[in-house]
C-alpha cells in the first residue's frame, strides 16, 4: 500500500528532531531502501542515509530519511527541496530501517484485509470495519438521501458523542454536508488532480475531525463516505488516505446501492460469490437490491445446470442461446456462466411450469449436444451453495451419462441412503421382518420386499397397491397373507409400519445401489465400518479397542446359519 511521509511520522516510536518539505502529499511511497551513491533513484521509494552520505551528492532523491546532520541537514533538504525526516545522530540506520518497514508492512496487511472483503462480498459492516482499521478512526456509511446505510464497529464513538448519538436515534447523518465543491468529491475521474477529492466537515470546534468522501454515478450522488475521529484532529494526509480508500471501494458501493445499475447484475455477483464461498454475503444489499425486482430471500428457487461438449468454441453464442430459451418461458430467472455449467436460477412461478417447457429445453440441448441436470425446489437462498452441488451430482453419475434431462430427484433416495451407510451399518437397524423377507426373495425368487414397501406406502390400501404393481387385488391380498406368515408381523402399530417401511426402502436400495464411490464418494459402505461397534463393546469392558481384521458384512441369506 502507498503512503506519504506525513503517515510514516504518524506511526513512527523513534522520535524524529526536524522535517523538510511538505509531508501531507499523495500516497506515493511503496517502501524503504538504504541509499547508494550513484544509483538511478525512483520517485516512490523512501531512501535511507547517513547524513555524511548525502551532504556531498549532485543528485539527490525525492524523498530521504537522514541520520545526523542537524541543521545543516535540513537547510541542505530544503535547498534542495527535498521532502524528509531528520533523525538524531545517535539513531542506527538499520533501527529505523525495520521500524518503517514495519508501518509498511502494518498498512499492507490492512489493505490485504479491506481486499479480501471485497473480494468475498462481504457485509458493508466487514468493509467499513476494513477502512476505519486504515483511517484508525470511525467510518459511517450514507446513501444518497443521507440515510444511515452502515457504519464500523471499529472505533466507536463514545456514549458522550452528542453527534453521533444523534445519528444512530435518527438512523440519518446530522453531519453538515458540504455541498458548494460538488466537483471535488466526485466519482474518480482522473488520478492527477493536485488536491485531495475528500474535504473536512465543518463540525462544532476549531479541529477538523470528520472527513467526508462521496461515491458518484455518473453525475448521480450515490453515497458518502464518513470517517469521524474523537483521539485528535485529522489533516490532509488524512484526506489522501480517505481518497485511496473510497477509489479502492468505489465499484462495490456503486454495485449495492445505486438505484440507477441494473439490479440484476449485482444479483449475479452476489450469486456468484455464494457460490465460491458458500455463503450469501451482505444480505442487507442483495434485499434491497432484489426488492427492486420484486425477489425475496425465501422465494421458492429452483437450480438448472447446462453442461455442454468441452470443445464448445463460442461459449457466449451458447449462453446467449439459453437465455432464449427461458426468457421466453420464464421471466424470473437469472442465468451466467459458473465453472463447467451455465448456471440457471428459476423462481417461484417459473420452478412450478418447468414440465411444461421441458420439451423446448430439450430441443436446444440436443442442438448444442448438451444436458442439462434439475435440483430440487429451495425456498432459502443462503442454501445456494449446498443445492448447486445437489443439482450438479446427476452429471457426474455415469448411468446418466446418455440423458439429456436428468433430475436429482431420481437419486434422493440413493444418495440419502448412501450418506447414512457411509457413516453407520445401516442393516444393522433394519426391520427384522424385513431382513427376513429380502432373505427369503433371495432364496425363493420371490418379491416380497418389494410388494410390502408398495402395500405400506399406500397406506394399505389393496386397490392403489395393486395398481401400482400391476397385480389382481386377490394375488396382492394372498402375498400379503404370506408375508405375515413368513414375518409374524402385524400392520397394526404406526411405528412399527413407519419401521418396516424405511427399511424395506433403505435395503431395496442398498442391494439396487446405482452409485459407485467414483460417482459420490461414500456410496459403497466400507467394511470397517462395523469394527467400531466392536470398539465399544470392548470400551464398555474397560479394556483398549483390539485390532480385528475388516468384518465382512452379511450375506444375505446366510445371517442365520
Amino acid at each position: 500500500m502507498k503512503l506519504n511521509l506525513g503517515l510514516i511520522m504518524e506511526n513512527l516510536k523513534t522520535p524524529y528532531e526536524r522535517v523538510a518539505g511538505y509531508t501531507d502529499g499523495a500516497l506515493g511511497l511503496i517502501g524503504i531502501c538504504p541509499y547508494v551513491a550513484g544509483q538511478q533513484y525512483a520517485k516512490d521509494i523512501l531512501y535511507l542515509a547517513q547524513w555524511p552520505q548525502l551532504r556531498d551528492e549532485p543528485r539527490i532523491p525525492e524523498n530521504v530519511i537522514l541520520i545526523g546532520g542537524g541543521d545543516s541537514a535540513l537547510a541542505f533538504l530544503e535547498k534542495h527541496q527535498i521532502n524528509g525526516l531528520i533523525f538524531s545522530g545517535d539513531c542506527t540506520l538499520p533501527g529505523i530501517m525495520l521500524e518503517v518497514q514495519n508501518i509498511f508492512f502494518k498498512y499492507d496487511e490492512k489493505e490485504h484485509a479491506l481486499l479480501n472483503a471485497l473480494l468475498m462480498n462481504k457485509p458493508i459492516q466487514n468493509i467499513l470495519n476494513a477502512c476505519a482499521a486504515i483511517m484508525n478512526c470511525h467510518a459511517s456509511l450514507y446513501g444518497s438521501d443521507y440515510m444511515l446505510l452502515g457504519y464500523s464497529d471499529v472505533n466507536l464513538p463514545p456514549d458522550s458523542n452528542a453527534l453521533w448519538q444523534e445519528t444512530l436515534v435518527a438512523n440519518r447523518c446530522q453531519i453538515p454536508m458540504n455541498t458548494q465543491k460538488r466537483d471535488r468529491d466526485k466519482a474518480f475521474q482522473s488520478k492527477s488532480e493536485a488536491g485531495p477529492r475528500s474535504v473536512f466537515l465543518n463540525t462544532v470546534g476549531s479541529e477538523n475531525t470528520h472527513i467526508s468522501s462521496a461515491f458518484y454515478h455518473d453525475d448521480l450522488h450515490v453515497a458518502t463516505l464518513v470517517f469521524s475521529s474523537d483521539s485528535g484532529a485529522l489533516s490532509a494526509r488524512h484526506l489522501w488516505l480517505a481518497d485511496y480508500i473510497v477509489e479502492t471501494i468505489h465499484k462495490s458501493i456503486i454495485e449495492r446501492f445505486s438505484s440507477y445499475l441494473n439490479p440484476h447484475d449485482y444479483l449475479r455477483i452476489s450469486l456468484i460469490t455464494a457460490l465460491r464461498y458458500a455463503v450469501v454475503s451482505d444480505s442487507r444489499a442483495l434485499k434491497i437490491n432484489m426488492s427492486r425486482i420484486g425477489w425475496r430471500m425465501n422465494d421458492d428457487y429452483r437450480i438448472l445446470l447446462i453442461k455442454l461438449p468441452s470443445d464448445s468454441c463460442n461459449l457466449s453464442h451458447s449462453l446467449h442461446a439459453y437465455e432464449n430459451v427461458f426468457a421466453d418461458a420464464y421471466p424470473n430467472y437469472v442465468t451466467f456462466w459458473y465453472d463447467d455449467y451455465i448456471f440457471v436460477l428459476l423462481r417461484n412461478d417459473a420452478c412450478n411450469e418447468l414440465e411444461k417447457y421441458l420439451s423446448v429445453l430439450k430441443k436446444q440441448l440436443t442442438q448444442s449436444n448438451g444436458s442439462c441436470s434439475v435440483g430440487m425446489k429451495f425456498c432459502d437462498l443462503n442454501q445456494l451453495r449446498l443445492h448447486y452441488e445437489l443439482a450438479a451430482m446427476p452429471h457426474k453419475i455415469h448411468i446418466f451419462a446418455k440423458q439429456r434431462i436428468k433430475f436429482y430427484r431420481d437419486i434422493l433416495e440413493t444418495h440419502i441412503v448412501n450418506i447414512i451407510t457411509s457413516r453407520f451399518p445401516l442393516r444393522a437397524v433394519c426391520h427384522t421382518a424385513a431382513i427376513r423377507l429380502q432373505e427369503h426373495d433371495i432364496a425363493n425368487g420371490t418379491n416380497y420386499l418389494e410388494t410390502l414397501e408398495i402395500y405400506l406406502l399406500n397406506n394399505r390400501s389393496l386397490l392403489a397397491a395393486s395398481n401400482k404393481l400391476f397385480l389382481h387385488r386377490s394375488t396382492l391380498a394372498y402375498r400379503i397373507k404370506c408375508i405375515q406368515n413368513i414375518t409374524q408381523v402385524q400392520f397394526e402399530d404406526p411405528d412399527e409400519r413407519l419401521h418396516l417401511l424405511l427399511s424395506c426402502l433403505a435395503l431395496r436400495i442398498m442391494s439396487r445401489n446405482s452409485l459407485t464411490d467414483v460417482d459420490y464418494p461414500g456410496a459403497n459402505p466400507q467394511d470397517a465400518h462395523y469394527d467400531f461397534i466392536l470398539e465399544i463393546r470392548e470400551h464398555t469392558k474397560g479394556s483398549k479397542p483390539r485390532k480385528t481384521e475388516a468384518a465382512k458384512p452379511p450375506v444375505p441369506g446366510q445371517e442365520s446359519k
